[in-house]
């Protein structure tokens, strides 16, 4: 299992030059923008984003880093953030794991770049922040806190996609079903089944998530695009492309 160090110097981590994965980079200071979009109600969105704060030096030659998330445009109340960690090394991206929260693994949430090939499957299991679109559905309420999160995962292809930010030329599409234990329509903590679809950029991490509640279709399907980003540089962005930059506050 991968241990965190705590209070470890943030040159470490630099000299010892962590692998990053291009598809997930968390590079430092790079900020993504999102739209949310329910099913059930076009007129309902919610507009984020995410911004890679610091990083600190972890196990070996991993790094853990400290990713934002603020709701900046939200119909329900007001603007909302929450903080998590990851921790990234040359065996893939991890987040805490299930049964202790200082520790990181040992199943990874995305593999090396180099795995992420048409076909690919892993699973995953560990402590995880709920999906921020859950905000647009008033879900976020009592799950604030990183909750038990797994998931078996397919790499479908490498393709080209489009989104309100720009056109990709490669894009890794990643589908699976994911189980969450919280409370939605109960007090109680609850087993929430998702059908996920995740599209990767290299050089920007996630571009576009289609979730789907399995088994509380009343919840609908939310849908989440990329609509800007600042101080990155992703791969294959097509010349037609318009990059949409934000003015709101971080």
């Amino acid at each position: 299992m991968l241990v965190l160090v705590l209070g470890a110097a943030v040159a470490r981590a630099e000299t010892a030059g962590a692998t990053v994965n291009a598809y997930y980079p968390l590079a430092g200071g790079m900020r993504l923008q999102y739209l949310t979009r329910s099913s059930l109600d076009n007129r309902a969105t919610l507009t984020w984003s995410v911004t890679h704060q610091r990083t600190t030096a972890g196990p070996e030659a991993a790094e853990v880093v400290w990713v934002k998330s603020l709701a900046s445009r939200w119909r329900r109340g007001q603007p909302v953030q929450r903080e998590e960690h990851y921790l990234r090394e040359e065996r893939g991206v991890f987040t805490p794991a299930e049964d202790d929260a200082e520790s990181y693994g040992p199943r990874y949430l995305l593999p090396p770049e180099d795995d992420l090939v048409a076909d690919a499957v892993w699973v995953y299991a560990g402590l995880r922040a709920i999906p921020f679109a859950f905000h647009l559905l008033g879900l976020v309420r009592n799950n604030d806190l990183p909750v038990p999160t797994s998931g078996r995962y397919h790499v479908l292809d490498v393709a080209p996609l489009a989104t309100p930010a720009a056109e990709f030329e490669a894009a890794c599409q990643v589908t699976g079903i994911e189980r969450l234990t919280i409370p939605v329509l109960k007090p109680e903590p609850e087993d929430v089944l998702l059908r996920c679809r995740r599209f990767y950029v290299k050089g920007l991490g996630l571009v576009r998530e289609d979730l789907e509640f399995l088994d509380m279709p009343r919840l609908g399907a939310l849908t989440t695009e990329l609509t800007g980003w600042e101080n990155a540089t992703p791969e294959g962005v097509r010349p037609a492309a318009r990059v949409a930059k934000s003015t709101e506050g971080s």
